[in-house]
């Protein structure tokens, strides 16, 4: 008996050890940009979830900015500068880019009612309608994590952000996502890394309670 622990023990200590490598690299690299605040804006957040990066950008700001005019839209909108759009509004304006990557009309109303329920301003809204997604289904639209909404637009609840955080951190055990993304830690970014990140992100099963190759 003592002798089967022991193997077992022995068997169980790389795996044990490889669980625990895994999620230290998960919040020490912090791969989608969720573990730790930071200051990017939609041009940098092709690797994130854009609905994600741009709420978090408009909290941080919007204290100092008091944003009142909104592009909302998906990643296209980025097409649309603020700043030029600004030249075309009333004196005042503030505007301020709210898009998301594959943004839906639901997406779309979930941050208008996140506005309201802040009392921020809207004064001016541009909305630019995608036909590839804007009547997108949102449980379809949640399989991928970086499509899925922010939870603080949603109840805000434990609920909503332990969905979120669950779904960012076993794609990132996948290993299909491991191959792209420590092989960009290494310098190595190839074909072969970055269809590996394509095929992680978007098939990925709704539960998110499996892990598969």
């Amino acid at each position: 008996m003592n002798k089967f622990l022991k193997k077992l023990i022995l068997f169980s200590l790389p795996i044990l050890f490889f669980c625990i490598a895994l999620t230290v690299g998960y919040f020490v690299y912090d791969p989608f940009k969720l573990v730790y605040k930071y200051d990017i804006d939609s041009i940098q957040a092709n690797d994130l979830n854009r609905d994600y990066v741009t709420t978090e950008r408009f909290i941080k700001h919007n204290p100092t900015q008091k944003y009142n005019s909104f592009v909302f839209g998906s990643s296209r909108s980025m097409g649309y500068n603020p700043a030029s759009w600004a030249t075309h509004l009333g004196e005042g304006a503030r505007p301020f880019s709210f898009d998301a990557s594959s943004e839906t009309i639901v997406g779309i109303y979930l941050k208008l009612r996140f506005l309201d329920r802040n009392r921020v301003p809207v004064n001016n809204a541009l909305m630019l309608v995608d036909a590839d997604s804007i009547f997108f289904d949102v449980d379809r639209q949640e399989t991928e994590c970086i499509k899925m909404k922010h939870p603080i637009t949603l109840d805000n609840s434990f609920g909503d952000w332990f969905k979120f955080q669950k779904a960012h951190f076993f794609t990132y055990t996948k290993p299909k996502y491991l191959v792209y993304f420590y092989g960009g830690l290494l310098g190595i970014k190839n074909k072969y890394t970055v269809k590996r990140r394509v095929n992680a992100i978007s098939v990925f099963p709704t539960n998110c309670d499996v892990c598969c190759c």
